[in-house]
């Protein structure tokens, strides 16, 4: 499997979903029967008081909930009808 900072996983999301590679999100294995990504919560992805923006985190889901449905779905067109949001617990970054 590549590492999250190869520059193939980085061809990979950009060719997949070119704005989650905008926000520095990065798909590492997509299967249909598996997803694993990343997202280093950096002040690109955050609200002004360090917190992840819950845009964010809706955008991730949404994109990542439809690009699974295609593959899982062999690569045909599904459209998503409706994708519910809770934010539970704060996301911070914290510069060091």
């Amino acid at each position: 499997m590549d590492s999250p900072s190869s520059p193939t996983t980085n061809t990979k999301t950009n060719s997949l979903d070119p704005p989650l590679h905008v926000i520095g999100f990065e798909i590492t294995e997509l299967t249909p029967h598996k997803v694993t990504d990343h997202l280093q919560v950096t002040k690109k992805s955050c609200q002004s008081f360090n917190v992840l923006h819950d845009g964010v985190s809706t955008f991730l889901a949404g994109s990542l909930a439809s690009t699974v449905t295609f593959v899982a779905s062999g690569y045909k067109k599904i459209v998503i009808v409706q994708l519910n949001f809770n934010h539970l617990k704060l996301n911070t970054f914290i510069l060091i």
